[in-house]
């Protein structure tokens, strides 16, 4: 897998080279990797907890997941402060 996504990086830069904003770069990597046959997320919320109130803070995950059959991350993706 690891290979893939250094494949699949590389033809982004080469393709696209540098100077441009973020999203594009990601919207590119995603869907040369979703072309390779990894399943992605993209942009997904953290939720962080402080003092028993969850905030909403505008955290992201910028990419994310696996092959196939890859089940994701285990935990709950939610972090504590002061953790």
């Amino acid at each position: 897998m690891a290979q893939r996504v250094v494949d699949a990086a590389f033809r982004v830069h080469t393709s696209l080279g540098p100077g441009l904003l973020e999203p594009v770069y990601e919207a590119a990597l995603a869907y040369e990797l979703e072309k390779r046959g990894l399943r992605i997320t993209r942009q997904q919320g953290i939720p962080v907890v402080y003092e028993a109130v969850r905030i909403h803070a505008g955290f992201f995950r910028g990419l994310g997941g696996g092959g196939p059959g890859d089940r994701g991350n285990q935990g709950s993706g939610e972090r504590r402060a002061g953790a």
